[in-house]
């Protein structure tokens, strides 16, 4: 998955979450889980690890028991579910 993808899933998870929840408090959780959110809603630029920030949305979009913003996690969950498999060390 690329930057862009990151990216362009991150701003249609914001938009679904806002729908919801309102504009700025949608987009006071994605600048907590690490993404520059324009005033447009667009998103900027993401801080860290994608995968990490993905985690953070799921976490902050249902932090309040919100089950209806599973919806807006929903691109973010099939996003890790499509990830290749994680590579075994062994000892």
């Amino acid at each position: 998955m690329s930057a862009e993808d990151y990216l362009d899933m991150f701003e249609s998870a914001i938009k679904t979450q806002a729908d919801l929840v309102g504009k700025q408090k949608a987009h006071d959780q994605a600048r907590r889980a690490g993404l520059t959110v324009s005033p447009q809603g667009h998103i900027t630029s993401c801080v860290g690890n994608p995968i990490v920030v993905v985690l953070r949305l799921v976490r902050m979009f249902t932090e309040d028991n919100n089950m209806a913003a599973l919806a807006a996690c929903t691109p973010l969950i099939e996003a890790l579910e499509n990830l290749p498999e994680p590579v075994e060390i062994a000892d």
